[in-house]
């Protein structure tokens, strides 16, 4: 008999197809050649040694990595009948034992104990027919005489209907519900051949569960005469408001003595609140050993240690196996004397199990369908394990596909079905995946062993599909040890304990161990979810698309999003870390090369309505955070399920709102419940954050029920530091970032979770940015100059890589941004409706006073950049800073520079008089005014000798947008003004324009960094739709008396500009008089013109004097068409 628990580098299912069989309850079970053969397993005789079956014992897997887990399918004995011929044929069979995924034991101290399976109702087994080395039921021999004789067994029943789950999201699920007060419901056992041999020959165990609010409830239950009475209180220190879960047993014993035992269940209540549940009924009577038509199961504790003789009553043909050990089944011969059969069984001190049946009464078991080769223990060296539900495999191998060839990871794609069938014998089980990454790190040297697992598809506590629909697809480990609302929890960790021993019980408030991969999941519903979610990694992880700031609808991966990062917090401050980032400025200090965004609910003013408190400020300012791109966006404070905060300033509705952008931020929410994954079809706001189609996040680290976040808030520490470490040379993984956090704080950190792709590079730039002269000083051996208001600066430097060495073959584009002094901030200590109290005013430090932003040209790995610092700066002496972001076509670098003084005035300051240059446009630089389609945006060209002042320091020296002349509203645009590359004097600056249909004005103004301004404005008319169109058109002359007429007209642009256009000229009476073409030689432009007509007919006759209708029929690139007509008047 081969060894169940020894590690094995091939699968038994990799020979050749089997058939899945399934069973749900103990039988003895009967397989037919013509069962195989309507299954497509056989299509003619086959050996019989070549039949085999395959499986393991019943039950869960174990919840820690003991060595008792079986690693591979295991060949189970069968009873063959061939009618000894050796071959398996029409009318031949074979029986089986078959077990219930539920599953008793036997404790000395406490009886026999139910587990529920709570994962599957089905066991499974796979027949092959490819085995050369089947194994049988065997043959042993009856012990010598024994003085033991035993008649009985003791039977068990166990009744548990999983009807509802009243944690919403829990392993634990509750049966029958009582609503109202004195209401009343029956449960009735099945209690065949109860032994009479005394008064109490059984014992009965019922658990019941209540929901109160400051009340208490109870049941009084009758079985067959006996009374019971358990009662519930309310949960100690629970919410007063809510309804809380009180759960109690009661054990007693009892007489048997019918075939039916009917148990009377009354449920009371104190309150009109609350409800009350059955939640499960064990009972273990004695039972005489008769043997009906259905197999009989049978043992007795009084056999423990000693040799025992069993007699049963039956009827001809009868079989006996032990069937203890499902590994190694027994057949024992029997004794007859008329209708009693017996047996000895030789002293043992385990309890063995006995099945007794007529062959012929053998079971049918259910067919799954015929399974293909496969064999996930043939993988080796894998970096990257991705397990994935069915519906998900194409969408899971392009995830596979990208890693492979952008980031040279070994990658093992496996199904839910996969991983099930030789791992948990094919019954669903979370741990048969901790077991796949368990096989694969134990074969693998310390240098291959995998880093990644990713959970391809949603997870819900709905493991079976209770609720009538699948909503859990690719399944995590929930627990039961707290039976409020979200009490439960999803312990993604547990697939990560790979260590022997280490593991999760779901009764256990903490895992033992420590992370040795890092997992995250990809919540994915539906084929759309899928789809966005591969397209996003797509466009994060590819190295050739361009970040264009001025052009939004590109797919970016490289710019300066990347060296942004925000922090956002709640009000109250009643978390260390947020303290530490308001008071300590840790960002700042760990990672200086990157500009830290601090958005702190309680520095901005607060709005209050009868229903709700918001925060608009804030609420925008996070969604450009996420739109307008950052690396990473963490946030502390409360939140639901649904929203950051009380006064919801990252919610549902917010994120279903979000534009397109293709610069996803890393996320996480230091919080309780957002990342609530495990709900039945109600998907929270952190999954919603990443499935979101083109927007929302890359990846959020988020709580999956209420948390101390103090543990998380140092994880969140750890993975930063992590995640922005360059020192090796190589990029983080958001996953590599996750686990160090984890593995550094793992203290109760359970509940903190990765939904995204662990595998994923994070967008951190490569390669470092160092200054080496400013106005042509080595800042190594002198001092910089200082920054002063209106002297000219040109700084230079290099790209290195992680050594300080020289990348002379990087080639692109620098971003260089120059900000003023750190300024000290104070929090409006707004009033805290939740606390009933003034928040506390906090003073924290920013650095957000944009003096210059430029583009300039990196050539052979050196860059130059040159601009004149504005007027308006602070004029006292400090460290300002100097931020760098650079970028080629396949890769990027970023860096700052601190030891840079800025104040004071340059007292050489050639003083300018001239006002800047400002042109407008809609849409394109040669736009002509009139109308155009939905959604336009504002185009401007700034131009001035010195520079434009975008720095939003100088009282009243803002840039400032005007819409329909609402001077009350101006919209600061500063931060979207872009120098052209290589110029501090000319730039462009883009807007979009979300507004009504019809006519509009846009004002625009511009200061130099003289404080001297310019005020241009445009009219403008939005259309109905994006749709091209024709307007203005006209005829010059009109009325025409020479021998030609010019026509000319404006387009909107749409339609990709107009290629051609077909002219028919018609007279009042509409025939056609003549039709030409004329071919547009440059299609940017939205005016064409002059289309000439000789006012002839098609013949070249002349025409009279009248009125003509000229019909323009224009032809866009896009394969688009539009229709403009003009009257035309012909005087001779």
């Amino acid at each position: 008999m081969s060894d169940p628990y020894q590690s094995k580098n091939q699968s038994v299912l990799s020979s050749g197809p089997s058939l899945k069989i399934g069973v749900s309850q103990d039988g003895i079970y009967r397989i037919r050649y013509e069962d195989l053969v309507s299954q497509g397993l056989l299509n003619q005789a086959e050996p019989s040694s070549r039949i085999n079956l395959y499986g393991n014992k019943a039950g869960m897997l174990p919840f820690f990595n003991t060595p008792d887990i079986p690693d591979d399918l295991s060949p189970l004995p069968i009873l063959m009948q061939d009618g000894g011929d050796g071959m398996f044929g029409p009318g031949d069979y074979f029986l089986f034992f078959g077990q219930s995924p539920h599953v008793w034991t036997y404790d000395s101290s406490y009886g026999f104990l139910h587990q529920t399976n709570y994962y599957s109702d089905t066991t499974y087994y796979f027949v092959s027919a490819h085995s050369e080395s089947a194994i049988r039921v065997g043959s042993t021999s009856n012990a010598s005489q024994s003085d033991l004789r035993i008649s009985t067994s003791i039977e068990h029943v166990h009744h548990e209907s999983d009807l509802s789950n009243i944690c919403n999201g829990s392993v634990h699920w509750m049966g029958e519900r009582f609503s109202s007060s004195g209401q009343s419901q029956t449960v009735t056992l099945s209690t065949p051949n109860p032994a009479n041999t005394h008064r109490n020959n059984a014992k009965i165990l019922i658990q019941t569960a209540a929901q109160t609010n400051n009340g208490t409830a109870s049941f009084t239950i009758d079985a067959a005469g006996t009374s019971m009475k358990i009662s519930h209180t309310r949960a100690t220190g629970s919410n007063e408001s809510s309804l809380c879960t009180d759960m109690q047993s009661i054990q007693r014993e009892l007489s048997v003595s019918s075939s039916q035992l009917p148990l009377s269940f009354s449920f009371q209540k104190s309150q009109a609140a609350g409800n009350g549940f059955i939640d499960f009924i064990s009972l273990s009577y004695e039972r005489q050993l008769s043997v009906q038509n259905q197999a009989l199961f049978f043992r007795n504790p009084e056999a423990l240690n000693r040799k025992a003789s069993f007699s049963l009553q039956a009827g001809e043909g009868l079989i006996v196996w032990d069937i203890t050990n499902v590994y190694h089944i027994q057949e024992f011969p029997l004794t007859r004397n008329g209708n009693s059969y017996s047996f000895t069984a030789p002293a043992d001190s385990i309890l063995h199990e006995y099945a007794a049946f007529y062959p012929n009464n053998a079971q049918s078991p259910s067919f799954a369908g015929l399974q293909s080769a496969q064999n996930l223990h043939g993988a080796a060296n894998i970096d990257y394990i991705l397990v994935t539900h069915p519906v998900f495999l194409e969408y899971a191998k392009q995830i596979a596909d990208m890693h492979r060839e952008r980031n040279g990871y070994s990658v093992l794609v496996a199904t839910t079905d996969q991983v099930y069938n030789e791992f948990s014998s094919g019954s669903k089980d979370p741990s048969a995946i901790r077991m796949l990454a368990k096989h694969l790190w134990d074969k693998s040297d310390s240098l291959h062993r995998p880093r990644y697992l990713l959970l391809f598809g949603a997870a819900s506590y709905d493991y079976k599909g209770t609720l009538g629909q699948l909503t859990d697809f690719v399944p995590t480990f929930e627990s039961f040890f707290n039976l409020q609302e979200g009490g439960g929890t999803p312990v993604e960790d547990n697939f990560a304990y790979l260590e022997d021993l280490e593991g999760f019980s779901p009764a256990e408030s903490n895992g033992r161990g420590s992370m040795d991969i890092a997992v995250g999941r990809l919540p994915v519903r539906n084929s759309s979810d899928a789809e966005a979610v591969v397209e996003k990694i797509d466009i994060y992880s590819h190295p050739e698309y361009l970040y264009d700031s001025r052009n939004p609808n590109l797919p970016g991966n490289f710019g300066d999003w990347r060296n942004e990062i925000a922090f956002v917090s709640d009000d109250g401050f009643e978390s260390r870390l947020e303290t530490s980032i308001l008071r300590n400025d840790w960002p700042s200090t760990m990672i200086p090369e990157f500009h830290v965004n601090k958005l702190y609910s309680d520095a901005y003013e607060r709005t209050t309505s009868s229903t709700s408190n918001r925060v608009p400020g804030l609420e925008s300012n996070i969604r450009t955070s996420i739109e307008e791109g950052s690396l990473f966006i963490g946030y502390y404070g409360h939140s639901g399920w649904d929203a950051w905060s009380d006064e919801r300033i990252l919610s549902i509705d917010i994120i279903n709102q979000l534009n397109e952008s293709y610069s996803f931020p890393i996320m996480s929410s230091s919080s309780c419940t957002f990342g609530y994954f495990d709900y039945i079809n109600r998907p929270s706001a952190a999954e919603l954050l990443v499935l979101r189609p083109h927007s929302g996040a890359i990846a959020i680290l988020t709580t999956t029920r209420t948390a101390n976040t103090g543990s998380i808030e140092d994880i969140i520490q750890a993975f930063v530091q992590k995640l922005t470490d360059k020192s090796s040379g190589k990029v983080s993984t958001i996953g590599d970032a996750y686990l160090y956090g984890k593995k550094h704080h793992a203290s109760a950190v359970y509940k903190f979770v990765l939904l995204g792709d662990p595998g994923l590079k994070a967008a951190i730039p490569q390669y470092t940015v160092q200054t080496l002269r400013i106005n042509g000083q080595d800042i190594a051996s002198s001092e910089p100059d200082t920054l002063k208001a209106l002297s000219p600066i040109t700084i230079e430097g290099i790209i290195t890589d992680n050594q300080g060495q020289l990348l002379d073959n990087f080639n692109g584009t620098l971003i260089t941004k120059i900000y003023d002094k750190k300024t000290t901030e104070t929090t409006l200590g707004n009033y805290n409706p939740q606390d009933r109290r003034q928040n506390e005013k906090v003073s924290y430090q920013t650095q957000n006073s944009l003096l210059f932003q430029g583009y300039s040209e990196v050539e052979d790995g050196r860059f130059s950049v040159s601009f004149i610092v504005p007027k308006d700066i602070q004029y006292n002496y400090g460290n300002g800073k100097i931020e760098y972001y650079a970028y080629s076509n396949t890769t990027d670098a970023n860096g700052c520079f601190e030891d840079i003084v800025v104040g004071g005035f340059n007292s050489e300051a050639i003083l300018d008089t001239m006002p800047p240059v400002v042109d407008l446009y809609i849409n394109k630089n040669n736009y002509i005014t009139g109308t155009v389609g939905e959604s336009p945006y504002l185009y401007a060209e700034i131009s001035d000798h010195f520079g434009i002042n975008t720095t939003g320091t100088g009282i009243g020296h803002n840039m400032t947008l005007v819409i329909d002349e609402d001077f009350s509203n101006p919209i600061v645009v500063n931060n979207l003004f872009r120098y052209n590359p290589g110029s501090y004097t000319e730039g462009t600056l883009s807007y979009p324009l979300n507004l009504e249909r019809g006519e509009h004005t846009a004002q625009l103004k511009v200061w130099n960094i003289n404080n001297i301004s310019t005020t241009e404005s445009i009219t403008f008319r939005i259309g109905e739709s994006d749709e091209p169109e024709i307007f203005e058109i006209r005829a010059v002359p009109n009325p025409a008396r020479n021998d030609y007429v010019d026509i000319y007209f404006n387009h909107n642009g749409y339609g990709g500009g107009i290629e051609r256009c077909e002219v028919n000229i018609f007279n009042l009476q509409g025939l056609r008089v003549t039709r030409f073409d004329y071919e547009v030689g440059d299609i940017s432009g939205y005016s064409i013109g002059p289309i000439r007509w000789d006012m002839t007919r098609s013949n070249g006759g002349g025409l009279q004097s009248g009125m003509y209708i000229a019909h323009i029929r224009a032809h866009h690139a896009d394969g688009s068409i539009s229709h403009k007509t003009v009257k035309i008047i012909i005087v001779r």
